[in-house]
């Protein structure tokens, strides 16, 4: 991975970034000053965000499971109060 990320860079220095990164970059930087970010942001040429596909493909995978899991509730739900449909 180390490898593939020095070969992607092209040699210029990048701010590597993941969903997750992304997702709690307030939390991180919170106790940042405007000083630290001008000394750490301006190295670098440009930020790049990685495994951005697997990331989302997980978070669509996880909402259409708590969608499954809802539905099945209100199956079980509606069965157990003796509400399923009459054939």
């Amino acid at each position: 991975m180390h490898a593939a990320r020095i070969k992607k860079s092209g040699g210029r220095k990048i701010y590597w970034l993941s969903p997750g990164w992304l997702e709690n970059w307030k939390q991180i930087f919170k106790e940042w000053d405007a000083a630290k970010s001008n000394e750490t942001f301006p190295q670098n040429d440009k930020a790049v965000l990685l495994d951005v596909v697997q990331e989302l493909i997980l978070c669509l995978l996880q909402k259409l499971l708590e969608k499954r899991d809802k539905f099945l509730l209100w199956i079980k739900t509606r069965a157990s109060l003796g509400l399923e449909s009459q054939n």
